[in-house]
């Protein structure tokens, strides 16, 4: 079992597919990174709970920072990939739905050590995609400031559909 750090968080994160939610351990900040912790024979720990999850486990709560479980809903994810459209802005929710789901699939890389995947999501064109939706989600603009939306083209959409479902391919562990 992998070991978290006195220096990083321990959280219940869930995630859905086919309407169907598993929860995992993710680790905020550990040696490697951010990363999803594995058992013994190197499978993610999971629960059909957020209790499952630790129950089952056997993890102490008072490692487990207490807040709602984040749940990544990669149905609403996959939607959303799918509706990119050329010249169409992407609103806000759009950019931090597939900006997490990303990021979900870039920490199972890490977790997994799949270094191939990870140089896919992050190579240079694939980082420019990443930075219109991180823009695109608005965080550091102030309230008052008008938002913007990223727009897209055809060939940065087939990029971001084709990488993304290459990488969640690589990870028969999900499902």
């Amino acid at each position: 079992m992998q070991e978290a750090s006195n220096h990083s968080d321990l959280y219940v994160y869930g995630y859905t597919f086919k309407r169907r939610t598993t929860y995992i351990l993710w680790l905020f900040d550990g040696p490697r990174g951010d990363v999803f912790l594995l058992n013994g024979c190197q499978e993610l720990i999971k629960g059909k709970t957020p209790e499952d999850v630790l129950r089952l486990n056997g993890y102490p709560s008072e490692e487990i920072v207490k807040n709602e479980p984040v749940n990544m809903n990669f149905d609403l994810f996959w939607q959303s990939l799918r509706n990119l459209a050329e010249g169409k802005a992407s609103q806000v929710k759009t950019c931090l739905r597939l900006l997490d789901g990303w990021d979900f699939l870039e920490d199972l890389a890490r977790t997994f050590s799949r270094e191939e995947e990870l140089r896919h999501l992050k190579s240079p064109r694939m980082n420019k995609a990443y930075q219109k939706l991180f823009w695109g989600t608005n965080m550091l603009c102030p309230a008052e400031e008008k938002h913007w939306h990223p727009h897209w083209s055809t060939t940065e959409i087939r990029m971001l559909q084709k990488r993304l479902e290459t990488a969640w391919d690589a990870f028969p562990e999900l499902l």
